[in-house]
């Protein structure tokens, strides 16, 4: 081998040139690097020893030195290196974290602001509700006021125009006369019997007379609402019946069914039928025609649909319905017992009439009027809890109207 930079003659294991010191990376065969010029003995070739090196020796210090540098330089580089990218990583960090903290802090900001405001929100609603049901309070009591006010001028102008003799108390009564006929009843009965049984009598009439015209006037309705065949052909036969008087009709069931208990059923039964019916007929008629194609589209069947869609949107008309039709249902029993009964407040009402006793067909009057009432009162309540899904109407929420 020979050494690339002088020419000169090495051993191929040697990695640097005796003479110069150059670091033999790739030496050439003696066939292709031979130089220009005497050859060298053979012999003295082949024995030339192959000595490394030395650092102390001058040629030998350069490439020591070179290699230090090389060392040097690479090590300042990748220091520089490493602490470049840790400083860059250090600045991202604090960056990130600088940025966590701003939106941190204005996540924070934005609950204070959010929390705040809903405070004020439920203050404003508080302070709504309560003079929502101050109003509520002054509008029942000014009602009740009201109310009591009209009682009391009707009661002293008729007792003091019965006691001046401007009317004639044999005709008209007088309030007191009333009272007097109210607690001989209630201590000594009526003539047929004790008068708390002939209220009873007449509240279990009006009762199941009710119960019945409400079931059977919902299931027609909602029937011939469904169904527009048999609307049309049972509409007019309805519409006869509907036209007939009541009076008529308490007759004819008289002869039919006798003085009993279901004569003033049935005679109750058919006032409040028709009331029933013909709201839940046009509440079935005013479905929204949406609602059912979305239903039939879900897959439900037609009896499903009558209980999930019908019924729940016509519950409306039927429930102001019963309001009135509770009324009729007391008026179809006190008619049917005064065309003819055995016990009730109508047979009350009719002896008194025949014996000229104004006293006492106003105090069955009155007394009817206190069922009436009470009977409106648990309707309300029955209605509120039926129609609970509703929003508060206008007169719920206390707002004025007309």
């Amino acid at each position: 081998m020979f050494c690339t930079n002088c020419g000169k003659a090495i051993a191929p294991e040697s990695k640097f040139c005796p003479d110069c010191g150059a670091r033999q990376t790739a030496g050439l065969p003696l066939s292709q690097s031979m130089p220009v010029g005497p050859p060298a003995p053979a012999a003295a070739a082949m024995t030339v020893p192959a000595a490394a090196p030395s650092t102390s020796s001058p040629a030998g210090r350069p490439a020591l030195w070179a290699g230090a540098a090389a060392l040097v330089v690479a090590l300042v580089g990748g220091v520089g290196y490493w602490g470049w990218s840790r400083t860059d990583d250090h600045v991202v960090r604090q960056l990130a974290d600088e940025e966590q903290r701003r939106v941190a802090a204005e996540r924070v900001a934005e609950a204070a602001e959010i929390t705040a405001a809903q405070a004020l929100l439920d203050k404003h609603i508080a302070v709504e509700e309560g003079e929502a049901q101050a109003r509520a309070r002054r509008g029942r009591q000014q009602v009740l006021v009201g109310q009591v006010a009209i009682a009391v001028f009707i009661v002293a102008a008729w007792q003091i125009s019965a006691m001046t003799g401007f009317i004639d108390p044999f005709f008209f009564g007088s309030p007191w006369g009333i009272v007097v006929r109210l607690y001989d009843w209630a201590l000594n009965g009526t003539a047929y019997g004790s008068f708390w049984l002939q209220i009873w009598v007449t509240i279990e009439e009006s009762i199941l007379g009710f119960l019945v015209g409400v079931l059977s006037g919902v299931f027609f309705g909602v029937l011939l609402g469904e169904v527009p065949y048999l609307a049309d052909v049972i509409g007019p036969y309805i519409k006869i019946v509907n036209a007939l008087p009541r009076i008529v009709l308490g007759s004819i069931f008289i002869m039919w069914l006798g003085l009993g208990l279901q004569s003033k059923v049935l005679l109750a039964a058919v006032l409040v039928f028709f009331v029933v019916f013909f709201n839940a007929f046009q509440g079935v008629r005013s479905v929204d025609r949406n609602l059912i194609a979305n239903a039939r589209i879900l897959g439900a069947s037609r009896l499903q649909m009558v209980r999930h869609v019908v019924l729940p949107s016509a519950l409306t008309w039927i429930i102001a319905s019963l309001h009135v039709s509770l009324g009729f249902a007391i008026i179809g029993a006190i008619v049917g017992e005064f065309l003819g009964a055995q016990r009730g407040l109508g047979l009350v009402i009719a002896t008194a009439q025949n014996t000229f006793d104004a006293n006492g067909v106003f105090g069955a009057m009155l007394v009817i009027g206190a069922l009436a009432l009470t009977a409106e009162a648990l309707m309300s309540v029955v209605e509120k809890r039926l129609l609970a899904w509703q929003p508060a109407s206008a007169s719920d929420r206390n707002v004025p109207g007309m």
